[in-house]
């Protein structure tokens, strides 16, 4: 697959999870690679605020910061996956109830890993939007960034169905199977 097909890819899609598999064991150092770049990138502008393409810099910015999302999307839907069976399988004991809200507070809450997903796709929207709008006329952006607004739509829709199921762990009613959050496909591959 291309970067730009990992980079939209739902990780919870059959498609998703056949990805993951192959994905997952690089990702760390697919992060640490983006992150040294991204570093690399702000050292050449502050040593050289005067550099002619600046504009060359900020796409190769933005190609960083997907590959970082790339990975990061995957490791966090992983840990989203595995943190909500491991409060599902607990969620009747009483003595660790505080152990497990804190693990679905990292799931969604004000800066749950849904919520993360949901702010990085809106960044890089951002920077994306910067980066076309440098090199083309704005006539076709609207087209391409709908691919974003979809993305961060979907991890906040995911963020809120979590949060709906938090709160009614709140008030003692059982979780939902991780099957209602559309992990079918996670799940049915383990």
């Amino acid at each position: 697959m291309t970067t730009d097909e990992l980079f939209w890819i739902d990780p919870w899609s059959a498609e998703g999870q056949t990805v993951a598999l192959k994905l997952l064991p690089l990702a760390p150092e697919i992060r640490r690679h983006a992150e040294k770049a991204i570093i690399l990138i702000a050292q050449a502008r502050f040593a050289n605020p005067a550099l002619k393409e600046q504009d060359a810099l900020t796409a190769m910015d933005l190609g960083a910061r997907r590959l970082d999302l790339i990975g990061m999307k995957f490791e966090m839907s992983l840990e989203i996956e595995e943190g909500y069976a491991q409060v599902v399988a607990h969620q009747r004991d009483k003595e660790h109830r505080n152990e497990l809200r804190n693990i679905l507070d990292e799931i969604s809450s004000m800066n749950g890993r849904c919520q993360d997903l949901r702010d990085g796709y809106s960044a890089l929207r951002d920077e994306y939007r910067q980066v076309w709008l440098s090199e083309n006329r704005p006539y076709w952006l609207n087209n391409v960034i709908v691919r974003y607004d979809l993305a961060v739509e979907e991890w906040q829709r995911r963020g809120s169905r979590f949060q709906e199921a938090i709160n009614d762990f709140d008030n003692g009613r059982e979780l939902p199977p991780i099957s209602s959050f559309g992990l079918v496909a996670a799940t049915q591959g383990k």
